[in-house]
């Protein structure tokens, strides 16, 4: 295991500590209102659920660079390669 995955594993079980402290000490409940649904939940809930959606937009967005600079280098091949067969 390198440094660097190490350095990210800490990381991540830090912010998961901090996540679970702050959930909580926010226990009470909250109601909450998106277009026409209602609900109650804790806040706790309502956090994680935030934290959830965080991530994954994260997560789409990095898979979503990665892809297009992949789609970005695979066409410059392409192109250096048919170049360099008329050469």
């Amino acid at each position: 295991m390198t440094t660097a995955s190490k350095a990210k594993w800490v990381l991540f079980l830090l912010l998961a500590v901090l996540l679970l402290i702050i959930a909580f000490q926010n226990l009470e409940v909250v109601e909450i209102r998106v277009l026409l649904w209602d609900s109650k939940l804790t806040k706790a809930v309502l956090l994680a659920i935030t934290a959830g959606i965080g991530f994954l937009m994260g997560f789409f967005a990095r898979t979503l660079w990665h892809v297009r600079a992949w789609s970005r280098r695979s066409k410059t091949n392409k192109a250096d390669a048919s170049n360099s067969s008329l050469v």
